[in-house]
């Protein structure tokens, strides 16, 4: 160990630097001349960093360095200063150097409570340093960018405290998050290479912040984000509706709409079909849809043919997943006749919007949206409903920046509402800002909980759950894995069906070690192939070794077969 000023106890930024490729040099010689080099590079890098401090202690290895800085540093300005002068370092001295003769390194930075045994520092921070910098991660992102000299990976803490609030001359837009797991150990980091101009392989990183990729409805993210006619679990196996039952309902309606009512049926027949289009709307809601055609029908007994019934019909043909065209023939023949009053034409809108949405026609719907919202007073459940799906519309047709606005235009006139939260939250998520996702997901859960009826989601459970999820990869990109596993288990009590929160259970229980992880992995792959995204959970058991490669392409083809 060599070097002064180290305060014991203190908490002090550790930084951990790792030559790449080290072992496969031709000679001793190569090595011993990389070596000098880079103890040259972090000695010019760490004097231009704290010029004050004079020499920092440090321990070398064969192919490497821990450095501890100070505790009384700036540490933006020490961050910044240290990588730049280092990459600068490496650029000049890799000018001309043949492919095989390049010095490459890996740094790994982390803060906390640095103590000195008899073998020289002992903490938590100095083994996460050596942890991360060792960490797959960080290895694969100088594979994918060949040109870059330089891969740096900072502590999920460490990203939050300091890069993320740009106070590092590093741009935090170029940093992507990363969960490591090695050994015993697993941590959030976030990552950054020096130079990202060439691609060795075209899927490239998790999406950078702020990227049009970086959320979708219901993908990337493992959870499900519910819209407003959105169901937790289905209908029942004996709720299934059939094609024939739904064109029966459809004529009866029709041949109703073309009779004239009778003054008895005005009398007797209104009160009585608002129950039963009421009662048709809890089934609904609960996941009956035979159940709530076959109220309708008796509906059309008594008062057939009617403008309420239509709408009620279109309801629980969206609410069945399988007759998204159906629904908007019926909206298309409601809205035709041109005599309703135009509030009333809101909600057929939306529901055709809904239905457009579901077969991916996102034009169609923002269209109906707008149209919808032309006809809303603002700040009403509609206005709201609305405006919340056609920012999730906005989000694939135009990026994250219009759909935010429209998101963060109902949370500023409802600031309680849960449904903007989760979208918020989990926009945030995927921007790698976990304190803010924590901050909106936390607080639209609470509402949720204490009002189940303030979700605009027609199934509160599925908010609560979506939620659950997000305040899930929030908390584990914080490293706070206790409040990460807590929310995981929440998830499941809401919905133990879902194909995501058995995968994450099954990659949970499979870093402690437990031998529950094979089961929840088994059940995950059941529910995958049955799920509009179970595609990206079978990836995720893959990649997390809980699915071997022949068995994963047998569940992809049975995810596919479900999808045609």
């Amino acid at each position: 160990m060599s070097g002064g000023r180290l305060v014991e106890g203190a908490s002090s930024l550790c930084a951990c630097v790792d030559i790449v490729s080290w072992s496969r040099r031709g000679s001793a010689a190569d090595r011993e001349a990389l070596a000098r080099d880079l103890a040259e590079a972090l000695h010019r890098a760490a004097v231009t960093a704290v010029p004050a401090a004079g020499p920092l202690p440090a321990e070398y290895s064969g192919d490497g360095a821990l450095l501890v800085f100070p505790p009384d540093i700036v540490e933006g300005r020490t961050i910044g200063i240290l990588v730049l002068s280092l990459i600068l370092s490496l650029r000049r001295r890799n000018q001309g150097s043949p492919p095989g003769g390049r010095l490459r390194v890996r740094v790994g930075l982390t803060r906390g409570t640095i103590r000195t045994g008899a073998l020289g520092w002992s903490s938590d921070a100095v083994i996460s340093a050596s942890r991360l910098v060792d960490s797959d991660e960080l290895r694969q992102s100088l594979d994918r960018y060949p040109a870059a000299d330089l891969a740096l990976i900072v502590s999920g803490q460490l990203y939050q405290d300091v890069v993320r609030q740009g106070v590092t001359a590093l741009d935090r837009n170029w940093f992507w998050p990363a969960y490591v797991r090695r050994k015993s150990f697993e941590a959030q980091a976030f990552i950054y290479v020096s130079d990202r101009s060439v691609t060795a392989q075209p899927a490239g990183p998790p999406a950078l912040p702020g990227a049009p990729e970086t959320f979708r409805v219901g993908t990337p993210l493992p959870v499900f984000v519910p819209g407003w006619a959105a169901n937790l679990s289905g209908p029942a196996p004996d709720e299934a509706v059939t094609g024939a039952e739904v064109q029966a309902t459809i004529d009866a309606w029709r041949a109703g709409r073309r009779a004239p009512l009778t003054p008895e049926q005005v009398r007797v027949g209104f009160q009585e079909i608002q129950a039963m289009i009421t009662e048709a709307a809890r089934l609904t809601a609960d996941g009956r849809p035979g159940a709530a055609l076959a109220h309708l029908n008796l509906a059309m007994a008594t008062v057939p043919g009617t403008f309420a019934i239509g709408v009620a019909v279109a309801r629980v043909l969206l609410a069945t997943g399988g007759f998204g065209a159906a629904c908007r023939e019926m909206v298309d023949e409601l809205l035709g006749h041109g005599s309703q009053p135009v509030q009333s034409v809101v909600e057929p809108l939306m529901l055709r919007a809904e239905a457009w949405y579901q077969d991916g026609e996102f034009a169609r719907a923002a269209g109906d949206l707008q149209q919808a919202l032309a006809a809303t007073p603002p700040g009403g459940d509609a206005w709201a409903v609305a405006l919340l799906r056609l920012g999730d519309c906005q989000e694939i047709l135009a990026g994250a920046g219009p759909a935010e606005a429209l998101w963060r235009e109902v949370a500023r006139v409802r600031p309680l509402n849960p449904d903007a939260g989760l979208r918020l939250g989990h926009l945030e998520v995927a921007r790698g800002q976990s304190m803010s996702a924590r901050d909106h997901l936390d607080r639209a859960l609470t509402v949720v909980r204490r009002d189940p009826s303030s979700a605009m989601a027609l199934n509160s459970a599925a908010l609560e759950h979506a939620l659950l999820m997000g305040l899930y990869t929030a908390h584990r990109d914080l490293g706070a894995l206790d409040e990460a596993r807590s929310c995981l288990q929440q998830a499941y009590q809401v919905n133990p069906e879902n194909a995501f929160t058995l995968t994450e259970m099954a990659i949970d229980a499979h870093v402690r070690g437990e031998a529950r992880g094979p089961l929840y992995a088994g059940w995950a792959v059941l529910r995958a192939v049955r799920d509009a995204n179970g595609n990206l959970a079978l990836d995720r058991l893959r990649e997390n070794g809980l699915l071997p490669e022949k068995r994963y392409r047998l569940a992809l083809s049975d995810w596919e077969r479900t999808r045609t």
